[in-house]
């Protein structure tokens, strides 16, 4: 029992780190990520990064994270942590089994 136990609790440790550690790497939007950022539409100009884009539109364009006048910076970080889901890391610690 106590080896099933002690397992159990390193398989769902070792999941837990592992698929944080992707989560912060790969770094995609929530969908709710623009309601998040609440972006300074007015100053887009400001914020402009490269340009390559511009030439097939000029809607195209690439910003830096200062666009978003968010101030809790920690709720603003989570909005780039969806891939891969809780579900998926849920899962994967249940096959490990």
């Amino acid at each position: 029992m106590n080896a099933g136990l002690l397992g159990i609790g390193v398989s769902l440790a070792t999941t837990t780190v592992i698929f944080t550690q992707v989560k912060n790497l790969t770094g995609k939007p929530r969908p709710n990520f623009l309601e998040r950022c609440q972006p300074d539409l007015e100053n887009i100009a400001a914020h402009t990064v490269g340009g390559f884009g511009q030439s097939f539109s000029p809607l195209w364009v690439m910003v830096d994270v200062e666009i978003c006048q968010q101030p809790d910076k920690k709720w603003l970080n989570d909005g780039f942590r969806s891939f891969p889901s809780g579900y998926t890391s849920g899962e994967s610690a249940y096959r490990m089994l």
